[in-house]
């Protein structure tokens, strides 16, 4: 999901976040969720078990849960463009960095 890196959301988009928000706000006593209904809905669309789906607060959020959930190696190598989402090159860089074996 694209929410306007790359130009602006369509009017009915930015409506639907904004009434979206202003509900998930209403309902948040403390603004930290599983989503667990919302995923219950939604699985099945993506042919999946609720608990088998995450849905992140953001891009970096998803994209910081997917790789630093990964097992990282010695000589395991990240392919990527100039063309990512800021988080990524910064996401891509901890998991060396915060092992013994890193280059400093």
């Amino acid at each position: 999901m694209n929410i306007g890196t790359a130009g602006s959301m369509p009017r009915e988009v930015v409506n639907f976040f904004n009434d979206e928000n202003t509900e998930y706000a209403r309902e948040s006593l403390n603004g930290y969720v599983n989503f667990a209904a919302l995923r219950e809905k939604i699985a099945p669309g993506f042919g999946v078990d609720s608990d088998e789906l995450v849905v992140s607060y953001n891009t970096s959020d998803g994209m910081c849960h997917a790789i630093l959930g990964i097992p990282w190696q010695a000589g395991d190598c990240v392919v990527t463009t100039n063309h990512e989402h800021l988080g990524v090159s910064v996401l891509c860089m901890l998991p060396w960095m915060t092992q013994s074996w890193y280059p400093l």
